[in-house]
């Protein structure tokens, strides 16, 4: 057979902020199995996480008015996305049913990371980009202004670098906003 070796970075080393915007995880490199070559990815969808401060789950319709007041309309916070900020509630409830509607694909990866002690949504973090060929997910993220600086983004991106390595079998996870 036509073997070839791959890793899985399974222990946190080191989590740092690096600056707004940018998170740094520094993993152990462990080898982990030997695949075969054209191994693909294991898709599983959206799954619900849990962490010490924060559960990332699905969105449900009921969050519009959460996500808009607690990011979604604060053009700060979205100033380097792919997306404006939204104009109205209506905007946000939009987004949220096409993103409802997608949860049935498998590699459809669309988190709200809810805050525990809040119990309600305080940002986002989704795979935008999943290229099969090199086994990579490209992370994108946000979190309302009231709560940076508090590290629940880094425990999120922690808890989704674990989940794609571990779980859905990507050799490569890297994040941009």
């Amino acid at each position: 057979k036509n073997l070839s070796s791959q890793y899985i970075y399974t222990h946190a080393l080191q989590v740092v902020d690096a600056h707004p915007g940018q998170i740094l995880v520094h993993f152990q490199k462990i080898k982990y199995q030997e695949r075969e070559k054209g191994y693909r990815m294991n898709h599983i969808g959206t799954r619900e996480i849990a962490t010490e401060r924060l559960t990332l789950r699905r969105f449900e319709i009921e969050d519009a008015e959460n996500m808009f007041y607690n990011w979604a309309n604060d053009p700060e916070v979205t100033k380097y996305l792919t997306w404006p900020a939204h104009e109205s509630v209506d905007t946000t409830e939009t987004i949220l049913k096409e993103w409802i509607s997608k949860y049935d694909e498998k590699d459809f990866y669309q988190w709200a990371i809810e805050l525990n002690d809040l119990e309600q949504p305080i940002g986002t973090i989704s795979a935008i980009k999943t290229d099969e060929r090199v086994e990579s997910v490209e992370i994108g993220y946000c979190i309302g202004k009231r709560f940076w600086n508090n590290g629940y983004m880094t425990e999120a991106l922690t808890a989704i670098i674990r989940f794609f390595i571990n779980e859905v079998g990507a050799g490569r996870v890297w994040a941009r906003h």
